[in-house]
């Protein structure tokens, strides 16, 4: 419920930020549970296609972001990615680095 697009760079980063998640191949999202609070984030994870999306990361120590984001994420879009999950970002360079 914060007014963060009244100003100009941070209308201009989440447009380019949401431009983007049309191009990716993959997308990490670290820290950040997506509350239903937001809906600037919101809108902008269940409206976005992204074809050649192949792998969707969370990682966030509140295990129900991954079912939150499953649930924002279009189904076209989250049926073609590999979706993981690390409850720390320690967890995640580990296996990203194995």
């Amino acid at each position: 419920n914060k007014p963060i697009t009244a100003a100009s760079i941070f209308l201009h980063l989440w447009t380019v930020a949401y431009e983007y998640l049309h191009e990716a191949e993959e997308l990490v999202i670290v820290g950040y549970s997506c509350p239903p609070t937001d809906t600037l984030a919101r809108t902008m994870f269940t409206h976005f296609t992204a074809k050649g999306l192949r792998k969707i990361t969370i990682v966030d120590p509140d295990a129900m972001a991954l079912s939150r984001y499953r649930e924002l994420v279009p189904d076209k879009v989250a049926a073609k990615a590999r979706w993981s999950y690390y409850s720390d970002f320690a967890e995640y360079v580990s296996a990203e680095i194995s």
